[in-house]
C-alpha cells in the first residue's frame, strides 16, 4: 500500500514554526545478539537500552518536537515487556 503525503510550504514572508526533527533508526531493541557469549549479549542489550535514553536526553535537552524512529525497532514478533 502507498501512502501520499501532500507537504505545504508557506512563502518567506509568512512568519513559519520552525520543527526540530530528530531520526534515528534499526534499534533492534529486542535483538538477542545469539553470536555472542552470554555476557557480552547482556552488556550488548544494556549499552543499547542506554543509547537510547541518551536518544531521549537530546530530544529533552534540544527541545525537539518530533522523534521520529525509522527502519526496525524490534526484530521479533512478540517483544519482552521490560523492554
Amino acid at each position: 500500500m502507498r501512502t501520499k503525503v501532500r507537504l505545504h510550504f508557506k512563502n518567506k514572508g509568512d512568519n513559519m514554526n520552525k520543527v526540530k526533527i530528530l531520526q534515528s533508526g534499526d534499534l533492534h531493541f529486542d535483538t538477542p545478539f545469539k553470536d555472542l557469549n552470554k555476557n557480552i549479549s547482556l552488556i550488548s542489550k544494556e549499552e543499547l537500552l542506554e543509547v537510547f535514553s541518551r536518544i531521549i536526553n537530546i530530544c529533552v535537552q534540544n527541545s525537539v518536537d518530533i522523534l521520529l524512529l525509522t527502519g526496525d525497532i524490534f526484530d521479533n514478533l512478540t517483544v519482552d515487556k521490560k523492554l
